[in-house]
């Protein structure tokens, strides 16, 4: 397998004016600024142009989730989620930084999941899987603060496309880990931490949005669903220098 060749756009902290104006004719295209290639050996890929569906918002008090509140009991199983004002903050501040899109709003017209991983002293991430028709792609973000304290800024962000196997296999472990039951939380509140990290992953497809979310999963409850999480570290692929083993946790 041949890897995926990704133009890397640096991100200058004293180029803010020339992003801006370069952000605004992106998006007067509707067009995200990363080229795509990628080949599998288990399938031919027809490469095209990763098109932002939605873009990110600009308010930097943006609640990126349902706040628990916000739904009724007696609607669609799948809506009784939701996260408390504190954890929402938090969450949302993390992704604001990262520049992206609230997948809860419902906007997504086809399938997109997310998983965000908040490590309380290393750099904040963000990998999300989009469909768009018959085309699959995968969104690597990462800032350089820390998962438990300011994020800081975006300095990675990167798109590829990824095959249809590998589409597959994702839905398959999104299947196996029983993502669409699970709870939003975990009930188990003797397993939570002060340091660790935050495992999220979102899904919204068909107009259905869930969330859940597990402090340094490891335990054999929580296997699939760690594995689920690691197969969206894998498709992102990460170099060393960006994710050394020993910050996995």
């Amino acid at each position: 397998m041949c890897g995926p060749e990704i133009q890397r756009i640096p991100l200058l902290p004293n180029a803010a004016g020339f992003f801006s104006q370069l952000d605004a004719l992106l998006n007067l295209y509707n067009i995200c600024p990363f080229l795509i290639c990628c080949s599998d050996n288990s399938s031919t890929i027809d490469i095209k142009p990763f098109k932002q569906s939605v873009q990110h918002p600009t308010d930097s008090s943006t609640l990126y989730f349902p706040l628990k509140q916000d739904y009724n009991a007696n609607e669609n199983w799948f809506a009784i989620v939701g996260l408390d004002s504190f954890v929402n903050s938090w969450f949302s501040a993390q992704l604001f930084a990262m520049q992206e899109p609230v997948l809860s709003s419902g906007h997504f017209e086809q399938e997109v999941y997310r998983f965000t991983w908040l490590r309380t002293f290393h750099n904040p991430i963000s990998i999300r899987a989009e469909r768009q028709n018959e085309r699959y792609y995968i969104i690597k973000k990462m800032a350089n603060g820390a998962g438990g304290y300011d994020p800081g800024k975006l300095v990675v962000s990167e798109v590829k496309q990824i095959s249809p196997a590998q589409w597959k296999q994702l839905l398959r472990k999104l299947d196996r880990s029983k993502f669409w039951r699970l709870s939003t939380n975990d009930p188990n509140i003797n397993r939570l931490g002060t340091d660790g990290a935050e495992w999220i992953m979102e899904g919204q497809k068909s107009g259905k949005y869930h969330i859940a979310y597990r402090w340094s999963p490891g335990e054999e409850e929580y296997r699939q669903y760690r594995e689920l999480c690691e197969y969206f570290i894998q498709l992102a692929g990460f170099s060393k220098q960006e994710l050394p083993p020993e910050y996995i946790y």
